[in-house]
């Protein structure tokens, strides 16, 4: 029988993780609101669709961050959360593809960075 693989992130990692989402969001938001009407549509397909993807992986990364604390352990003594293998995969897989799709905006110029 295989060994099954458990993941742990600090509540203080979690909610620093959330508190980003929201502010990247807002900040693409209105972005997007002040962009729009002033773009050529035809010519900006390409970032539409990177700022597209930017905010649904944002929601995607922001449902895995709110499922931890109902479907993961609470480890009080070490004050982090231990999530089995699916949830543990949803988060790498969604912090992976955020930070693959910010690159992406980086090469049209645009950057939601929180600094």
């Amino acid at each position: 029988m295989p060994k099954r693989k458990a993941y742990a992130l600090y509540e203080k990692e979690r909610s620093g993780y959330h508190d980003g989402v929201i502010r990247r969001r807002r900040h693409a938001l209105v972005y997007l609101k002040e962009y729009l009407p002033q773009s050529e549509q035809e010519e900006d397909l390409a970032l539409l669709a990177c700022l597209g993807e930017f905010l649904n992986l944002l929601f995607r990364f922001e449902e895995v961050l709110t499922d931890i604390p109902v479907a993961a352990l609470w480890d009080k003594e070490k004050n982090y959360w231990l999530m089995e293998e699916e949830l543990g995969a949803r988060l790498v897989l969604y912090a992976t593809a955020l930070t693959q799709c910010t690159d992406e905006l980086l090469y049209h110029n645009i950057s939601f960075s929180l600094h």
